[in-house]
């Protein structure tokens, strides 16, 4: 097989395929960075192992993102907005239609002259209490409103601080991201020079501001009011991220305006959901130098119950497949009796190369998973046709955040595991 032929393809499914085969598919798609995924049914389990070139994701859409929303240090914009809100003076309605972000600034704000603190001392967690009975001193006697529940429920944001999520940090970190050449990317251009943003427009805390805000009690006006004002300072960073990103791209000999205004903008307002995905290969996993054996001995994985054993098994099969031609107790001409012996030899030799101490796996399980004979369900197949199918539309659009790298169904318990091998 000429191992080249990988590059007439932009991605590899494979299945059923036997480990010698599987390993050479493998290296060939590592070489040539062409996206593989195998998968596999055996019995009542299925699995599903995706081998794909390292790649980075804007929208990773993770399932919480905490509002950027700096309330507790207000940029100029929104310090001057929130005191065009004289509480005293306004009607009832107005006052039960102040937005909570105004709210929650003019608490800070009172807190400290309470606190006897300087006008840039940013509130811990230790300053919770403080900060709601700054809050609950806004509040008029016998007047209710949602904006008052909407400004406790967001209260939080105000005492914890400011923190950039440990991916996106690593991002920032990336050797990738500090040594651009002329071949480096436009998403690390960009990770770059949000590195300098936050060296000088960030006073070396803050990125640029991602300007999304969240619904709030307020009337329709103010609520385009106060959009604005973030709006305005998310375009304000954008366009000095835009400036570093031009100082880069000439510094590598490229076109400073190869990166467009939409682009950084797409990238701040997916700013924390920014993520690099990378897969060990399946040469490493399989390596005896460089498998992952720490997982394998970490509880609780290691627990006889955990559907990690079904890899062994599988793993165990394909080594038996190697040497006979067939998967264990898979032909009609050998009986089951006969097979099973060498087949939990197998087994238990493959653990314990693999750090994990022999007889690990009980002998009922081996039983049941040589009476599975290497068969197809049906059933099985669709469940794994589902993931698997809504994986490779991950590794195809680069969204979402995919699976890394392995997964495994019991279809008896219906259970499964995610396994970084």
């Amino acid at each position: 097989m000429n191992p080249d032929f990988v590059t007439n393809y932009s991605f590899i499914i494979a299945t059923d395929l036997p480990e010698k085969t599987m390993l050479r598919l493998a290296e060939s798609c590592t070489h040539h960075k062409i996206p593989l995924v195998i998968i596999r049914i055996y019995g009542w389990m299925c699995y599903l192992r995706m081998q794909l070139p390292s790649y980075p994701v804007v929208e990773s859409k993770p399932d919480n993102i905490i509002p950027d929303l700096r309330m507790s240090v207000p940029f100029a914009q929104l310090a001057a907005y929130a005191n065009t809100f004289d509480l005293p003076s306004l009607d009832e309605h107005k006052f039960l239609h102040i937005p909570f972000v105004v709210l929650l600034v003019k608490a800070v704000q009172n807190w400290r002259k309470t606190a006897g603190v300087a006008d840039d001392v940013i509130p811990t967690p230790k300053d919770k209490e403080g900060i709601l009975k700054a809050l609950n001193e806004l509040k008029r006697r016998g007047v209710a409103g949602s904006n008052f529940q909407e400004a406790s429920k967001f209260a939080l944001r105000t005492y914890v601080p400011y923190r950039v999520p440990d991916e996106v940090e690593a991002l920032l970190n990336d050797e990738k991201a500090a040594n651009l050449t002329s071949d480096t990317s436009d998403f690390w251009v960009a990770i770059h020079g949000l590195r300098e943003f936050r060296k000088k427009e960030g006073a070396g805390s803050y990125l640029p501001l991602v300007g999304t805000i969240p619904d709030m009690e307020t009337e329709s006006a103010t609520f385009v009011d106060i959009k604005n004002v973030y709006n305005g300072k998310f375009e304000e960073d954008v366009k000095a991220l835009y400036g570093h990103v031009q100082t880069a791209l000439k510094s590598v000999g490229r076109d400073p305006e190869s990166l467009t205004h939409d682009y950084l903008r797409h990238i701040v307002h997916n700013l924390f959901a920014l993520r690099n995905f990378t897969f060990r290969t399946i040469s490493e996993e399989y390596g005896a130098d460089t498998a992952n054996k720490e997982l394998f001995m970490t509880t609780p994985l290691v627990d006889p119950n955990s559907d990690l054993k079904y890899y062994f098994l599988m793993r165990a099969a394909d080594r038996f497949r190697t040497k006979h031609g067939h998967c264990p107790c898979s032909t009609l001409s050998q009986e089951l009796e006969v097979e099973l012996p060498e087949y939990e030899e197998i087994v238990n030799k493959l653990v314990e190369e693999l750090g994990i101490a022999p007889n690990f796996i009980s002998p009922g399980h081996i039983l049941e998973f040589a009476r599975w004979g290497g068969s197809a369900m049906h059933n099985m197949g669709a469940v794994l046709g589902g993931v698997a199918a809504q994986e490779i539309i991950k590794g195809v659009t680069q969204q979402w955040e995919p699976l890394n790298n392995t997964w495994i169904f019991n279809g008896m318990d219906a259970t499964s595991a995610q396994l970084n091998l």
